[in-house]
């Protein structure tokens, strides 16, 4: 239920949605804020992760997104991160907090990324993969975390990414935050899965969005996945499953990886069905409505000072365009999956997005 701000003793997660505040996941309130230092072009995240502020923010990159994904009005809580420094800037602050993230789709995944950090073995370096990494978002994450809450560990860092731009971006990320990592610029899928697993004896988190090849790689490194990994956190996409002419495979591939490892006995500690873009009443109700992007101005974003009534928010629940969650409705496209192998995990005590307290026993 949500709190009032009298109530909240962990800190008030905002949903943007409904202007409602809920408590924040025991994981989040880990999270180092800072202060940190304002550094034109540089965006420090959470953790003191310091990323080129040209790739999540559009405001710092022309008005134009950066690479082929439009993550600024995609992602809640990173747009709503890039303003923040904006407002830094403009303000002349030499320091800043980083604000705590906002309720939105990636809200699920920065908490079993972090948590995957806390319950990590103390006898064996964090192992991390990332295949489909942009510029390295959730390994880098996972690492800046680590190094703050546990720099005692050490840990391993793969990243895989097909596109030669997000591979320099890699690069930069990489050189900036001083991380020591490895690196494949090539299409990602389940023999090179397969190839990388072979070189570790175990893996913390592996994150696949490999936009739609992510249920083949993982039927194609199985055996492998089931041996070594202890969590995966998967976006999974609504491109119907190419991989057989079975009439039992024609269906989104959310559903498939689900049922896919579900048999096989994973546990599911979260999942974010696939939302149906387009909407009865509303046509495509995620650009429009929640990230207020109309279908002329897909590429770009004006940042005029009639910014704030391009979201119609208010509709969007109207039109039950959302997945309602622990903390709220959230509106968002891609779906999601988190599920954690049951030979490393145990289904009693494994972690929940309804959690009050630190679950950080969860490893057999």
């Amino acid at each position: 239920m949500p709190r009032t701000p009298a109530e909240l003793s962990v800190g008030a997660a905002v949903n943007l949605l409904t202007g409602k505040i809920y408590a924040h996941h025991p994981v989040m309130m880990q999270l180092d804020l800072g202060p940190y230092s304002v550094e034109a072009g540089i965006l420090t995240e959470w953790n003191g992760l310091r990323v080129p502020a040209r790739f999540d923010c559009d405001i710092f990159n022309n008005n134009t997104a950066w690479g082929s994904n439009l993550y600024f009005t995609e992602q809640a809580a990173r747009w709503t991160l890039c303003w923040q420094h904006f407002a830094s800037l403009r303000s002349g602050l030499q320091t800043t907090l980083s604000p705590l993230p906002v309720v939105d789709e990636e809200y699920t995944e920065m908490v079993a990324t972090f948590q995957s950090v806390l319950r990590a073995k103390n006898n064996q370096p964090y192992v991390v993969a990332e295949y489909g990494a942009r510029w390295g978002t959730w390994g880098a994450r996972a690492i800046a975390f680590l190094q703050k809450r546990r720099p005692q560990l050490g840990y391993k860092l793969h990243l895989v990414e097909s596109y030669p731009e997000s591979c320099r971006a890699i690069g930069e990320v990489m050189a900036l935050n001083r991380f020591n990592y490895t690196m494949e610029c090539a299409r990602a899928d389940g023999r090179s899965l397969n190839r990388w697993l072979s070189t570790v004896d175990h893996v913390d988190l592996l994150d696949l969005d490999l936009q739609g090849a992510e249920h083949g790689a993982i039927r194609e490194a199985i055996e492998r996945l089931e041996e070594k990994a202890y969590r995966i956190t998967i976006a999974t996409h609504q491109h119907r499953s190419r991989i057989s002419v079975r009439p039992e495979w024609a269906q989104p591939l959310h559903d498939l990886t689900k049922k896919f490892l579900l048999d096989r006995g994973w546990l599911l500690v979260a999942e974010m069905p696939h939302m149906q873009a387009k909407h009865a009443g509303m046509g495509n109700c995620v650009e429009e409505g929640f990230r207020g992007r109309p279908a002329a101005d897909r590429h770009s974003w004006r940042t005029s000072g009639h910014l704030r009534t391009k979201f119609d928010w208010e509709r969007v629940l109207r039109e039950g365009c959302y997945v309602m969650t622990e903390r709220g409705p959230v509106c968002q496209a891609d779906g999601e999956l988190v599920m954690d192998n049951p030979k490393f995990v145990a289904k009693d005590r494994q972690l929940r997005l309804s959690d009050t307290f630190l679950r950080v026993d969860d490893l057999l």
